[in-house]
């Protein structure tokens, strides 16, 4: 007996368009203001005209924000929405409504592969070292998380995967602590990595994101009704047709190769 699927109601739909255009709003603030003001009839001239506009005197404009201003603000965006459907799908694979995506290590391992490139020339000075080790350092941090938390027999118990998480993460920031104490000359460029932003990000950076979230946010989505259902109880959930350990191990591993995604890219930003 397959799950039912659950059908939006109409106030689902008025709040996400609301919550749309409350974005771009914001998004076209963003583009417009800096340490060069973008007039709002030259950023609509400039959205309407592309990135090289007939115009001499709008190309400086153009430049700015299309170049820099335009594919960090899609990047914000991109995050913002990555990381939060990320914790929903924890909130919902755990049943709690305080879980987060970094709740089993993700950040944690994504910091110290982050910190393996950066404080001791992993990949040497190519573009994509710091993206990829990152990237390889969460997805293995979750995957000792899960294999911890795995009992023979009884499948993912939850509670200790919350408490390996937790374990992991501690000891992956241990780890990370004594090698920023053994390459101090490199502290600067990680500190800002840790701390996360946008800043020297671009099209290639966005590019290199948006497959990986839009195929996670196409997998979790095609999983929320089954996480509606889990919210019941397992037993329940069981009866109505869920294959709770199976759907529960997908959602996982999608949550955290979103959060992994991100993290790789924009540094521990959330």
């Amino acid at each position: 007996m397959a799950p039912a699927v659950s059908r939006f109601k109409p106030s689902f739909w008025l709040l996400l368009v609301l919550f749309l255009l409350v974005w771009a709003v914001s998004a076209a603030c963003a583009v417009a203001l800096g340490a060069i003001a973008v007039p709002p009839h030259e950023l609509a001239r400039v959205l309407l005209g592309g990135a090289n506009p007939t115009d001499p005197a709008l190309a400086g404009i153009a430049t700015i924000v299309w170049q820099v201003r335009m594919p960090r603000v899609l990047l914000g965006g991109l995050c913002g929405l990555g990381l939060a459907v990320s914790g929903v799908a924890w909130q919902g694979v755990l049943r709690n409504p305080l879980a987060d995506p970094y709740l089993i290590g993700a950040s944690a391992g994504g910091a110290l592969g982050a910190a393996a490139a950066i404080l001791f020339g992993i990949g040497g000075n190519q573009p994509y070292a710091v993206p990829l080790l990152a990237f390889v350092g969460s997805l293995a941090a979750v995957a000792i998380v899960y294999r911890l938390a795995h009992q023979p027999g009884r499948g993912l118990a939850v509670d200790r995967l919350v408490l390996a998480g937790v374990a992991v993460s501690a000891f992956l920031s241990a780890c990370l602590s004594l090698a920023m104490l053994a390459r101090s000359e490199s502290f600067t460029r990680l500190y800002f990595w840790l701390i996360g932003g946008f800043s020297g990000l671009g099209w290639s950076q966005l590019a290199l994101l948006a497959p990986y979230v839009g195929l996670s946010l196409l997998g979790i989505a095609y999983f929320t009704p089954r996480l509606n259902l889990l919210q019941m109880g397992e037993e329940t959930a069981h009866g109505l047709g869920v294959h709770v350990e199976r759907d529960r191990r997908w959602v996982i591993a999608l949550a955290s190769l979103l959060t992994a995604a991100v993290v790789s890219v924009c540094g521990m930003v959330g």
